[in-house]
């Protein structure tokens, strides 16, 4: 059995690690922790972190760092060129990154958008959950995006939590978004958001 250690950076991606992803794998051992909660965090903070928690945690076969790439503190994209792909400053990032940790177990996963973009990979479930007929307004944005979820941040005034907030006004993330994300599963998700 592999024992994989989560550091994850807020209560969302804890309960959805928890309640969604260490079921479907029975042959692995998962420790989640909260990591600096909330990721806007400097880098080389978060580098101390992380070096702490594989000092600390070293029976672990491989340590997962999660963060969102839009919510990444600036040092983290220090040296990004403003020419350069999404795809290309992510790798930059990860690169540097790992760099400087003393590990070869460690895995620096980012995740291109906020975390509850994942649940616009089923806007019908979104709008059945809250029974309020509001599936054109949820399908709106995705237009908007040409159905690239990763596309729904373009500001932080527009991030997919904040879009739904607009919506529903009692829409929370760590219970309704939980719920939701059961409801339309791994498999759906997986693949709308690659």
């Amino acid at each position: 059995m592999s024992n994989i250690l989560l550091l994850v950076d807020g209560a969302t991606k804890k309960i959805f690690s928890d309640d969604l992803l260490s079921p479907l794998f029975k042959e692995i051992s998962f420790l989640l922790l909260l990591l600096l909660v909330g990721c806007y965090h400097s880098f080389h903070k978060t580098i101390k972190e992380v070096n702490l928690k594989i000092e600390s945690f070293n029976h672990y076969d491989k340590v997962i760092l999660i963060y969102d790439y839009y919510g990444l503190h600036p040092t983290f994209k220090k040296g990004i060129e403003t020419s350069w792909s999404l795809e290309k400053s992510i790798e930059f990032i990860r690169d540097k990154f790992t760099k400087e940790i003393n590990s070869n177990k460690f895995y620096f996963y980012i995740q291109v958008q906020e975390f509850e973009a994942l649940l616009y990979s089923n806007i019908n479930e979104i709008d059945n959950y809250f029974e309020t007929n509001k599936l054109k307004e949820i399908g709106d944005i995705l237009n908007k995006v040409k159905n690239n979820l990763e596309l729904i941040n373009d500001s932080t005034e527009t991030v997919p939590s904040k879009r739904l907030d607009n919506l529903f006004s009692n829409f929370g993330k760590t219970t309704d978004g939980i719920v939701i994300l059961k409801n339309i599963g791994i498999d759906k998700i997986r693949n709308e958001c690659a």
